[in-house]
């Protein structure tokens, strides 16, 4: 029977021998508070009173600081491991054919499921030619964002916890659950929607680590993370919410959006979006087999 992770044991190769879990723990631990850290330093004269990501600027701003994510990644792990950040990439081979298969293929699903149910009733469309003309901004932002994610959870996470664990359940369990856990803050409404945004996020991991184990490089699954953040953050937005300025749609916040939807709602809404989650993964995995 064919291995369907075969790929992966090039993929982690640079990390074995190297591979020691206290180190691996603290190095990950530097990496993810170091960039904090400097990325608060760089918000700090930057005027948040409008939310997060509420101007153009800020938009742009808050994901092109990711790239820090990168540049500390580089410098930690040279002084624990003596390697480079392009190092974590993977096969050169299949980097970028597998990222711009993917990234079309989930793009073209998600533009023809748009079409077909997108509902703008009630939503106050922003001008066209401006949403137009800041679109090639917000989509280089948006493309440093997932790339540096990539690197850090899918580049450095998953080479060592695979060169440390043999068992599927702990070099891709742990790493995808680390994605949903620093993802929590995102959605806080209600404890229902924290977890349905933990969750998806962890099964979103999930099927970005396997995409990476059967390619040998980060390129697939920085494809399907980009046709998703694309589309969350340049189509429809509700007023008020983070990182809303590259929408083109917004609608209305609700009165009563701070008590937090219903928990039943929260549990049918995470169970329909894990079903589309799947689909998309399934056509990220058909675009690497060509």
């Amino acid at each position: 029977m064919t291995d369907p992770y075969a790929a992966n044991k090039r993929f982690i190769a640079p990390a074995r021998g190297g591979a020691r879990p206290g180190q691996f723990v603290v190095t990950a631990l530097l990496v993810f508070f170091g960039w904090t850290f400097l990325r608060e330093l760089v918000f700090l004269p930057i005027d948040r009173s409008d939310g997060v990501g509420a101007t153009r600027w800020s938009f742009f701003l808050e994901l092109a600081a990711f790239a820090v994510l990168v540049v500390v990644l580089d410098r930690v792990i040279w002084r624990a491991y003596g390697r480079r950040w392009t190092s974590l990439l993977g096969d050169p081979a299949r980097l970028l054919p597998d990222f711009a298969r993917v990234l079309v293929g989930c793009l073209a699903l998600y533009l023809f499921f748009l079409l077909l149910g997108f509902d703008g009733s009630g939503a106050s469309q922003r001008p066209l030619g401006a949403w137009v003309a800041f679109l090639p901004v917000a989509l280089l932002g948006i493309a440093l964002q997932t790339g540096a994610e990539e690197v850090f959870f899918r580049g450095f996470l998953h080479q060592y916890a695979a060169a440390l664990f043999k068992h599927p359940l702990l070099w891709m369990g742990g790493p995808a659950l680390a994605f949903g856990l620093v993802h929590a803050a995102n959605d806080p409404t209600s404890a229902a929607s924290v977890f349905a945004y933990v969750a998806w996020t962890t099964a979103f991991a999930v099927a970005c680590i396997d995409l990476t184990a059967r390619t040998g490089s980060i390129g697939a699954a920085w494809g399907l993370h980009l046709a998703v953040n694309v589309t969350a953050l340049t189509v429809a937005t509700t007023e008020g919410a983070p990182m809303s300025a590259a929408a083109l749609f917004v609608y209305p916040a609700r009165p009563d959006a701070m008590a937090g939807p219903d928990p039943a709602f929260v549990l049918f809404g995470l169970v329909f979006e894990l079903a589309f989650l799947t689909v998309l993964w399934l056509m990220a995995r058909n675009m690497i087999a060509r």
